[in-house]
């Protein structure tokens, strides 16, 4: 067991990458080994987590085909970087969790991420991956967390993004997506966050969809539309809603008594152009509410 902060020398990170053959799961989380990653190593890894160490250098392509491994972290290692295979990885048929967050890849959203099929956590923010997000990653049906902010993606989104079965978390703020917002399918992303892009078009209906929502956070923006505020009265699980430096107008078309899901704590529609403020008249339980 290693402790926060012990530091491991080169030879003996080596050591455990190569000659221990047997070994199969390896965390070396915040020990300080500032090394590089050797190009040959064991191929019986299954969890291998080398999180916030230090390492430096290229990855080694070959870390992709380990054909056992399930788990691989190398995030927050500001000083390395990597290019992700072209082809099918060894690695595409168990790989669950892949977070390589704050790894600098300088390249094109592979598509070869669509082969992973037992994908469930994929963690690609800060990672100056460029270009739009390829079609192949709506093949990931078993994709729970998909994060992939701060980094310089543009392009439209794929519509099947807001439709994948297994998808609870989907961040993808402050990239340069444009073109429309795409419509909330049914059994969409309880959490979704797409702060600071560049979409444009509408606020369809679609957003009565988000029956199990619990956030959405769409604030910065190019929307423009009027939205009838009862489409959100129905999202009775919905506790942050943020539509704010919008072209969007609130309105009550029908005239009625409307009230926010009782669950909301935190609102924000700065810029919306909110006159009337009925519907949030009787809303005790926000903490937060930004107009």
């Amino acid at each position: 067991m290693f402790e926060i902060n012990q530091r491991l020398t080169t030879h003996d990170f080596k050591l455990l990458l190569q000659n221990l053959t047997e070994l199969r799961l390896l965390d070396l989380t915040f020990v300080n080994i500032s090394s590089t990653i050797p190009l040959n190593f064991s191929s019986h890894f299954t969890t291998l987590n080398l999180k916030a160490t230090g390492l430096h250098g290229m990855i080694p392509e070959s870390i992709f085909h380990l054909s056992n491994l399930e788990t691989l972290g190398l995030q927050f290692n500001y000083q390395f970087s990597g290019h992700f295979p072209k082809i099918k990885w060894n690695s595409s048929a168990y790989l669950k969790d892949l977070v390589l967050n704050g790894v600098n890849f300088f390249d094109y959203f592979p598509e070869s991420l669509g082969y992973l099929s037992s994908l469930q956590t994929l963690f690609l923010q800060n990672c100056s991956l460029r270009e739009p997000i390829p079609e192949s990653l709506s093949n990931l049906t078993r994709l729970k967390y998909l994060f992939l902010f701060d980094s310089s993606l543009n392009g439209t989104i794929p519509s099947g993004m807001f439709s994948l079965p297994s998808l609870s978390f989907l961040y993808l703020n402050n990239n340069q997506f444009s073109g429309d917002l795409p419509d909330f399918k049914s059994n969409p992303p309880v959490h979704i966050d797409l702060i600071s892009n560049q979409l444009q078009g509408h606020l369809s209906k679609s957003i009565q969809n988000l029956v199990n929502h619990t956030s959405l956070d769409l604030s910065s923006n190019n929307l423009r539309s009027n939205v009838d505020i009862r489409f959100f009265s129905d999202l009775k699980h919905l506790y942050h809603l943020d539509l704010s430096y919008h072209r969007i107008s609130l309105t009550n078309e029908n005239k009625v008594n409307i009230t926010l899901p009782g669950s909301l704590e935190i609102l924000r529609l700065a810029g919306c152009g909110v006159i009337e403020l009925e519907f949030i008249r009787s809303e005790k339980q926000l903490r937060e509410v930004d107009l």
